[in-house]
């Protein structure tokens, strides 16, 4: 690699990399050569540097960003699907989707890629020849999709604020085990 070369290159962070989307995420970049490290709440891997952290607390998120040096966030922390719990998804879809950008805008991270859901599109209806371009239903199928919704559009406002670029990627059927 030429001199300085290495220095324009992105330094990543995967915020839920130790759960299975977050997990092949630093696989990959590992496998790339990338820089990266992790930030969840339970180190399950010994083989990137950890942060343990709360995502919903800032301070936590912020610290985590200064002291790894990222340039570019993975937002993969979801609890899962099926859960009886609203409050526990608000809480970790929105309230901790709204801390990352705050702390990421604070930071001067640059990029954000956050890990949304097909089911933020979904009315229980098929849904053919659908893009980004699709609107939410009026009324989520749950409140699983509801925060997703909600996160979701945070994201996308937040783009180009404060130098932050965002993107949301819509993943369906995500199954399999870390």
């Amino acid at each position: 690699m030429a001199a300085g070369t290495r220095a324009s290159r992105d330094v990543y962070i995967v915020f839920g990399g130790s759960g299975f989307v977050g997990r092949h995420i630093v696989e990959q970049l590992q496998a790339r050569g990338d820089t990266v490290s992790v930030f969840d709440v339970v180190q399950k891997y010994h083989d990137t540097p950890f942060y343990s952290g709360d995502i919903t607390e800032e301070d936590q998120v912020a610290d985590a960003l200064q002291k790894s040096g990222a340039t570019c966030i993975f937002h993969t922390v979801s609890p899962p699907h099926g859960l009886q719990d609203p409050a526990l998804y608000w809480k970790v879809n929105v309230d901790g989707t709204k801390a990352i950008i705050a702390a990421a805008q604070a930071q001067g991270v640059r990029k954000l890629v956050y890990t949304s859901s097909a089911g933020v599109v979904f009315n229980g209806e098929d849904l053919i020849n659908v893009d980004e371009r699709a609107p939410t239903p009026t009324k989520s199928m749950d409140a699983y999709n509801e925060s997703k919704v909600k996160a979701e559009e945070l994201v996308l406002a937040a783009n180009g604020e404060k130098g932050l670029l965002t993107v949301s990627l819509r993943p369906a059927g995500i199954f399999g085990y870390v």
